[in-house]
């Protein structure tokens, strides 16, 4: 899905970071440098990552028998010959992220401090409101559910790890894990919630919901329950159908325990799950964090300089237009 010239950006560290790219790619020295707090900050989740990185890659050395890696090159060589089928399909996108941006955007000072307490004031740097789907097609097609890693044309890979989600969106990574659960029709937040929206359970547009969420103007635990629905809608799992179809019930239910649990290892939970289902068609649409799995590429493949200045979370900053501009440069060489 990428070119020979394109390299994988190791995380950024001011001493090494021109020595690990290739000479063909430059780093937009000129963007403006993260504060302190937030060097420090991405500084630990990269040592993290790397420190996994390489726990990873000794556990594969020493599993790895000959058979599996003859397996591997034939796998690598079919998906080579595949690769110039990538740029002539579309994902099918139900739903854009617009809806979310235009929530945010929405929000007064009350409701501000309501996100910040349930940890997620990174979210309201999030100014994507659509995706480009060719792109985001060949990023599933080039993506191991198995391995959970991105697999690139010369024959690199991008594992993706909760650290990255981290990174990316920022969300809480805390001591409580969440199980992902099926999304049942008769679940009572559901049903409540589609009464409030003069809907059916299945069938609750996000429109409604976002009406509901703005209209408590003092940011309570109203507030708080649909400002989770639209989050897991934009940046965490979408319905194929493109209707809410929150499966947030009990964290929903129990609002001081939302900073405490960990969103980075759901959201790769999500994932995993998410690929196993669209890859079984690929014609459906993806009911996963796309927005994510699409940041983490671009911030760890150059392409040229980057558009945006590397911060934390390292979304902030990035727009629409730079995931289209990004596209428009795959599809063309």
């Amino acid at each position: 899905m990428t070119r020979e010239s394109i390299d994988i950006q190791e995380p950024i560290e001011e001493s090494t970071v021109a020595g690990k790219m290739a000479s063909d790619l430059e780093v937009n020295t000129e963007s403006t440098e993260p504060t302190h707090s937030e060097k420090r900050k991405i500084d630990l989740i990269d040592s993290e990552r790397r420190s996994k990185r390489r726990n990873d890659q000794e556990k594969l050395v020493a599993s790895e028998t000959r058979g599996k890696r003859q397996n591997e090159k034939q796998t690598e060589v079919k998906e080579q010959k595949k690769g110039n089928n990538y740029f002539s399909k579309r994902l099918l996108v139900k739903r854009k992220p617009l809806f979310f941006v235009e929530a945010i955007s929405k929000l007064n000072e009350a409701q501000i401090n309501s996100v910040k307490e349930m940890g997620f004031e990174s979210v309201l740097d999030f100014k994507i409101d659509s995706i480009p789907s060719t792109l985001a097609f060949s990023l599933l097609k080039s993506f191991d559910k198995q391995e959970c890693k991105i697999n690139l044309n010369n024959g690199k890979s991008i594992t993706i790890t909760e650290e990255d989600v981290e990174l990316v969106y920022g969300f809480p990574r805390g001591d409580i894990n969440l199980c992902r659960e099926k999304w049942k029709r008769n679940a009572r937040f559901m049903r409540d919630l589609a009464e409030e929206c003069d809907s059916k359970p299945g069938n609750v547009k996000h429109k409604a919901v976002q009406q509901l969420m703005l209209a408590d103007h003092e940011g309570g635990p109203q507030f708080k329950r649909l400002f989770l629905v639209l989050l897991e809608s934009a940046l965490i799992e979408p319905s194929t159908y493109g209707m809410i179809k929150s499966k947030l019930g009990d964290v929903i239910d129990d609002l001081d325990s939302v900073r405490n649990i960990n969103w980075c290892s759901y959201t790769i939970s999500v994932l995993k799950f998410a690929m196993k289902n669209w890859s079984k068609t690929e014609k459906n649409a993806f009911a996963g964090p796309l927005p994510f799995l699409m940041l983490c590429y671009l911030d760890r493949v150059l392409q040229d300089k980057c558009p945006v200045p590397r911060t934390f979370p390292l979304m902030k900053g990035w727009k629409s237009e730079h995931l289209q501009a990004r596209e428009d440069n795959e599809i063309s060489e």
